[in-house]
């Protein structure tokens, strides 16, 4: 369910789309499980949330005048809140208004130049190791290219004594107008590109 932050008791409730108050200005995330009144409750604020259903891939989500739900179609009250990624997967995003979502073509170690706006880059990679093994990488941009600076990483390493593993990581970056950006891999273990997503902001 879709949660916000009740300013009066600073607890989480069902959201609501039909109000236009806290109840979707407040929004805070999903929750990871069901939950009884004064439970305490863990919560995805930012980043992919799973264990959804039904969800349509690439498709912009809203909440909805039903307590808790998301739609494609507004409530009442228009609140974004997300874009699908898979059907059981919603990438959160608390902003008003967003435009320009796109699923490039786009690969690894390979260098791209922005537009005019600002943009949000999402991608999920997938790390494959061996025992002793690693894998890295990272989010760069740079207003020359090659993009150079690193403004995300993420790694995966494997002991001696770990077994095979293979494993999903996100990096999620911004994007200057007409800077060059790039996702950069490297280690002795293997990376491949699962997603990625674009969203040029309007700020």
């Amino acid at each position: 369910s879709a949660l916000y932050l009740k300013a009066s008791d600073q607890k989480v409730y069902k959201t609501d789309a039909d109000f236009d108050d806290e109840r979707i200005h407040s929004f805070v995330g999903f929750a990871k499980e069901s939950g009884v009144l004064n439970d305490v409750k863990q919560v995805w604020v930012s980043g992919k949330a799973t264990g959804m259903s039904g969800l349509t891939p690439g498709s912009k989500y809203y909440l909805s005048g039903t307590p808790g739900a998301i739609s494609v179609t507004p409530g009442a009250y228009k609140k974004h809140v997300g874009i699908a990624v898979s059907a059981t997967e919603l990438f959160i995003e608390k902003y008003s208004e967003l435009a320009g979502y796109t699923a490039p073509a786009r690969a690894l170690d390979t260098n791209y130049q922005n537009g005019n706006k600002w943009r949000m880059v999402m991608a999920t990679v997938n790390f494959n190791c061996d025992p002793d093994e690693y894998s890295l990488a990272e989010g760069k941009i740079g207003s020359s290219s090659p993009a150079g600076t690193v403004i995300a990483k993420v790694r995966l390493f494997l002991s001696t004594v770990a077994d095979y593993i293979v494993t999903e990581s996100e990096l999620v970056f911004l994007v200057p107008p007409l800077y060059y950006y790039q996702i950069v891999t490297s280690g002795t273990g293997s990376t491949t590109l699962l997603h990625w997503y674009e969203i040029d902001l309007n700020w």
